[in-house]
């Protein structure tokens, strides 16, 4: 393998330990959030103990899935994030091709580990069982495709958009890495969470309309339900983002170091 290969191999590594590291820390928390949106719940301490009681391996049902998918997903759209970065292109367009790249796998993993949370513990038969039965409904697996790539496309937009505006006026140290992971998280969820919760809706029911479940949902429960899961999310993506993108960083630059090296 020549130098050159290497070093473009190399420049997909920083976004797939971000990714093997964001699955690690926040797949138990997911799994509390998309319960949660369910209405399964009250709030996510009930959640958390009826689950520990009852069905605790729960918490790691169906996590092969984004174990194997999420970081490849991250080292594609993260590289071109750089890629586009790189060109004085603004983060907020770099972030745009980023997260419509990203939807594409994204949909069919969502969908697989959705499901699998929210399968009966008596009629969960591992995860290749699962697979077998969602390729025998094919139309299934991209239900809510526009809703999760709207939410993937603003997500990461606002996310990588807003991180890499701050890093780009503050200093480039590990303090200002988490500030900005801070930030650009907290703003990412309060704006998409809505998409993520009709994501959901749709995903465990398949056959009804987009329209008609937002409707059924607001008539039920009113608009603040839509929000109904969000603080297990924002409990787990402070430390799972904030860890990720220190991962990503310092791989970057320990790469970077290497190449200026040869």
């Amino acid at each position: 393998m020549n130098t050159e290969t290497s070093q473009v191999l190399l420049s997909f590594l920083p976004g797939y330990c971000q990714g093997l590291s964001k699955v690690f820390t926040t797949y138990p928390f997911d799994v509390i959030k998309t319960k949660m949106q369910t209405n399964s719940y009250q709030t996510s301490y009930e959640c958390f103990r009826h689950l520990i009681k009852t069905d605790a391996t729960i918490f790691f049902r169906g996590i092969q899935v984004p174990l194997i998918l999420f970081p490849i997903d991250r080292a594609i759209s993260y590289k071109i994030y750089e890629s586009m970065n790189n060109k004085n292109i603004n983060p907020f367009f770099s972030a745009f091709f980023a997260g419509f790249t990203s939807s594409i796998m994204n949909v069919p993993m969502q969908y697989i580990t959705t499901n699998a949370i929210n399968m009966k513990k008596e009629n969960y038969n591992g995860i290749f069982s699962l697979l077998k039965n969602m390729l025998n409904n094919k139309d299934n697996i991209y239900k809510g495709y526009w809703i999760d790539t709207s939410r993937s496309i603003f997500g990461s937009t606002i996310f990588l958009g807003t991180y890499g505006n701050i890093k780009k006026i503050l200093p480039d140290n590990n303090q200002n890495t988490i500030l900005s992971s801070l930030i650009s998280i907290s703003c990412t969820w309060i704006i998409t969470f809505p998409l993520d919760t009709i994501r959901v809706e749709q995903q465990i029911n398949p056959k009804e309309k987009i329209i008609t479940l937002i409707k059924s949902r607001y008539m039920k429960y009113g608009f603040f339900n839509f929000y109904n899961g969000l603080f297990p999310v924002l409990l787990r993506s402070y430390p799972s983002t904030t860890i990720g993108m220190l991962v990503y960083e310092n791989v970057k630059k320990i790469i970077n170091e290497r190449t200026l090296q040869t």
